[in-house]
């Protein structure tokens, strides 16, 4: 029977990007995966794991349903994403060409580019992979596109894959495997239905890129046929129409999972409130006692429990000698400790979580302790720009478009509050006058600084400051 065996770097990181992407998702997903597997070691542990009753399974609910979720993974995924979307990407000029929706409707089903971008980059952020393809309907032979077959909507669009949808490739770029789901109805009356799997095969050779379908059926993989996929005019491509989009390089090669780091001692922290909420339940209660023989005796049960009600409205009487105490247990700080180090290395780890102190920080002391986040993200922000690049390059072919630098997405890199203070201007200005740095540099500064528009010409400014200064002054009678 035919199948599709994953590649082996896939096998080995899928399960470990499923564990982030679930942390992320909250304590809500982490319980549903461990109630749904419950007698399996999934998150939590399963208690007495050889007993298999219903009484125990019970109790492991209860265990299940006490930890609770200190949401680091996700808080610091959100405080990345504010700092790469600080300022929104610069957007690709596609006004009055065949490309013109593209940045609207960049997936076919209304979402803006802006907005698949912020996707893309969430993606890289939490397992340090993700996947740009562009497509098309097939293309019309020998036919040079209109503006007309655009919005008759025969044009490209710009899809995304995560990374467990990306489960086979060759380095050479001459393979590609990715998987989609799709809902069919299994009943006339459309009201049954399933998720079935469909393999996209993509092939490089010495006649092009072709693409074979595979789709699961009951009886295992439904084959297609191969068919060629080509540019305007039926020009054919040089390489598969895919971007890897990576934390370190847009590379096939799978690049390290940045918020692995935050989410392991997230997911120990989590285990161990686990431990707290049980410890308290079970032992943390004080237990009364009572010592006389008489007491005991009329206080037994018929199943031989000895039981003695306490509380407001209830009185005991001892005999001679009887006493009646109340035991606490002493506090338990091992799993305190155990979470305080946890804690901890989420926060070497840099995960954005409230300090203890509630002190405010200065800016530039945000910026020292973040200066390792910011180089990673001016990575990321480099390897999706880079890869919607190529992307749009392939739509132009696509098209029979010509590309152009204006078409490309640009991610910001400012990831901190830049603004110059008056006395910080200043002193760039004593620079330039003691001749430690050139005019342009200045100005570079100043403009950094926000001291100019960004939008200003600085080659024109110069000139304008030059014509300015140059001019005499004329003075009439």
């Amino acid at each position: 029977m035919l199948h599709i065996t994953p590649n082996a770097a896939y096998s080995k990181y899928v399960k470990r990007w499923a564990r982030v992407d679930d942390i992320v998702n909250g304590e809500a997903r982490l319980k549903e995966i461990d109630l749904e597997t419950l007698g399996e070691s999934t998150y939590i542990r399963y208690l007495n794991p050889s007993d298999m009753s219903a009484a125990n399974k019970a109790e492991n609910r209860g265990y299940i349903n006490g930890a609770v979720l200190f949401a680091a993974t996700e808080r610091t995924l959100s405080g990345l994403m504010g700092m790469m979307y600080r300022k929104q990407p610069k957007l690709p000029e596609f006004d009055g060409t065949l490309l013109e929706g593209l940045t609207v409707d960049v997936d076919g089903c209304g979402m803006t580019m802006g907005q698949q971008s912020q996707s893309v980059s969430a993606a890289i952020c939490r397992n340090g992979r993700y996947g740009l393809l562009t497509d098309m309907p097939t293309a019309i032979a020998d036919k040079t596109y209109t503006r007309l077959d655009v919005k008759n909507g025969h044009r490209p669009v710009i899809k995304e894959y995560s990374a467990s949808s990306i489960i086979d490739w060759l380095d050479d770029g001459t393979l590609l495997v990715l998987c989609e789901q799709f809902e069919e109805f299994t009943d006339d009356s459309r009201i049954q239905r399933e998720v079935r799997n469909r393999y996209l095969v993509y092939r490089l050779g010495i006649d092009g890129v072709t693409l074979q379908v595979f789709t699961d059926g009951n009886d295992g993989l439904a084959e297609g046929a191969e068919t060629p996929i080509t540019g305007a005019n039926n020009l054919k491509l040089t390489r598969i129409p895919f971007s890897f989009v990576g934390s370190k390089n847009n590379k096939p090669s799978i690049d390290p999972i940045p918020l692995e780091p935050v989410s392991n001692p997230n997911l120990g922290h989590y285990k161990e409130s686990a431990n707290r909420a049980e410890s308290s339940h079970k032992v943390a209660a004080i237990q009364p006692f009572a010592s006389d023989d008489a007491f005991q005796q009329a206080a037994q049960s018929p199943d031989g429990i000895t039981e003695i009600e306490t509380g407001v409205g209830r009185m005991m009487v001892f005999g001679t000698g009887g006493s009646m105490g109340f035991a606490s247990p002493p506090q338990n700080t091992t799993s305190r400790a155990m979470q305080e180090d946890y804690e901890s290395q989420m926060v070497s780890s840099g995960a954005q979580i409230i300090t203890p102190s509630g002190q405010a920080e200065t800016a530039e002391a945000v910026k020292i302790k973040r200066a390792s986040e910011a180089s990673d993200l001016t990575i990321i922000c480099a390897n999706v720009s880079s890869a919607y690049i190529e992307r749009i390059k392939d739509a132009c072919l696509m098209v029979g478009m010509e590309y152009k630098d204006e078409y490309a997405l640009v991610m910001n890199d400012e990831f901190f509050d830049s603004s110059m203070s008056a006395d910080e201007a200043l002193k760039q200005v004593q620079i330039w006058q003691g001749n430690a740095i050139s005019t342009d540099v200045l100005h570079s500064n100043l403009k950094r600084g926000k001291f100019i528009y960004s939008d200003v010409d600085l080659v024109k400014m110069k000139e304008d400051i030059n014509n300015e200064s140059g001019a005499p002054l004329e003075f009439g009678d």
